[in-house]
Order: C-alpha cells, then structure tokens, then sequence
C-alpha cells in the first residue's frame, strides 16, 4: 500500500493517493508515526512534484517534518535537487496559509531557509517574507516563538516590516518582550537586541 503511494508521488499522480487513502485511512497516520522513513512527500519533493507534495501536506501537515534515513525533511530534499517547479512553488500555500518560507522556519531547516531568500530574491518576490499564514503569523513571528536567531537576523537584514501583528494583536517583539518576562534566557535577550536594533 506505501509502495502504491510512493509510485503515485513519483508520478506526481494525485488520484491514487487518493484512492489508497480512500482504503486505508489510516495510511498516512502510520507513515508519520514511523522514525526516519523515506515518506511519499519525500518521493514527491525529490522528483519535484509539487501539487502532489502540497496534497499530501493537505490532510497530514506534520510530513514536512519528517526526516529520511538520511537526515534530510522533504523540503530539504526539494531545495537541494532545484527543480524548476519547486523554485516556483514559493508562492503555493499549505492548507494553513504557511508558505514554502514559513515551512522550512517550522521545520528548522536554516539551509532551506536561506535557499529560498535566494529565490526571492532572484525572482523579485521578497514581499512573500511578509506574508501571514491564518494565524496571521509572519516568519519573523514564527522565528521569534520558535528562538531561530539566525533566522530572525536573516529576516531583519531583508527589512522585513517589524510592526506586523498576529491574531493575537503581537509583533515578533512582543512575543519575544513577553518571554523574556517569563524567562530571561540569553537567546531571548539575542533575539529581543536583534529585532530593536532594526529599529533604529
């Protein structure tokens, strides 16, 4: 049955996926539920399939962060192979409203992260690093609840706009304002002297 979904995300051919999901609902549940597996999302990412890739994130959007036996994410897999139509995918959003950006910041994939500003850059795209996901979270939002520093200094060197805020009516700042009064970790003070110094 896994078999049959990896022949479909080779393809980048939708309706058996479909189909065996339709069967064995379960399918999914299980792949996800295994350690360092070659997944179907990693079949689909290293062929460049991209809507197949985007389907599968669709009912189970922890894929993206499974590792293969190798240690790479399915992104990770997409990224490092260049196909055209995953360099064209930046635009495509998960079934949450994430870009392919906001993917590789949930995912810790730093490498992906800085491969995709390339992209943006080169296709005269920077403004999707300002994009919301239906949280109403940017990737500098997410970078500051996640404590990705380098990520964060990435973002404010592409003077991505600090004052947007979330759902929960809070800029990057805030949320990292708000953690530090919990708990002054170093890494939160780094972040908070990163994001001011933009500011000035």
């Amino acid at each position: 049955m896994e078999e049959e979904v990896k022949r479909a995300a080779r393809a980048g051919d939708i309706d058996p996926l479909y189909r065996v999901i339709e069967r064995e609902p379960l399918i999914l549940k299980e792949i996800d539920e295994k350690e360092f597996v070659e997944t179907p999302l990693h079949t689909a990412a290293y062929a460049g399939c991209t809507n197949f890739a985007i389907e599968m994130l669709s009912p189970k959007p922890s894929l993206r962060r499974k590792l293969n036996p190798g240690e790479y994410s399915p992104l990770d897999l997409a990224l490092c192979n260049g196909h055209r139509d995953t360099e064209a995918a930046h635009k495509e959003m998960t079934i949450r409203g994430e870009t392919a950006v906001h993917c590789a910041v949930i995912s810790g994939s730093v490498q992906a992260f800085i491969v995709l500003i390339g992209w943006l850059h080169r296709t005269d795209n920077k403004d999707i690093l300002d994009w919301k996901d239906n949280n109403g979270s940017t990737v500098l939002h997410i970078a500051a609840q996640t404590s990705q520093v380098e990520v964060v200094e990435h973002l404010t060197k592409e003077r991505v706009d600090l004052d947007v805020k979330n759902q929960e009516n809070h800029t990057a700042l805030d949320i990292v304002a708000d953690r530090i009064a919990d708990d002054s970790s170093s890494l939160d003070v780094v972040l908070s002297a990163t994001i001011s110094s933009q500011r000035s």
